[in-house]
């Protein structure tokens, strides 16, 4: 471990970035890699990233994408 709970969130105020914000774009960028480098299907990939179920994940990628996973997979294509 980095540094104690106490020691991360002051860091995360001095940058002002939340917990939240680098848990998503860490899932994010896992979301991206396992969708194209990987052959595992969406609710793997949802379940890997800690999501119930793959109709949580959606909401989610389209969040941080603008497009749902299987757009995503289309347009890569």
């Amino acid at each position: 471990m980095c540094c104690s709970e106490r020691t991360l969130r002051r860091k995360y105020n001095t940058e002002s970035v939340s917990f939240r914000t680098v848990l998503d774009d860490v899932k994010n960028v896992l979301a991206h890699k396992y969708l194209t480098i990987t052959a595992l299907d969406v609710a793997e990939i949802a379940t890997l990233l800690d999501y119930s179920e793959a109709e949580n994940f959606h909401p989610a990628f389209a969040r941080w994408n603008g497009m749902i996973p299987t757009e995503f997979l289309r347009q890569k294509d």
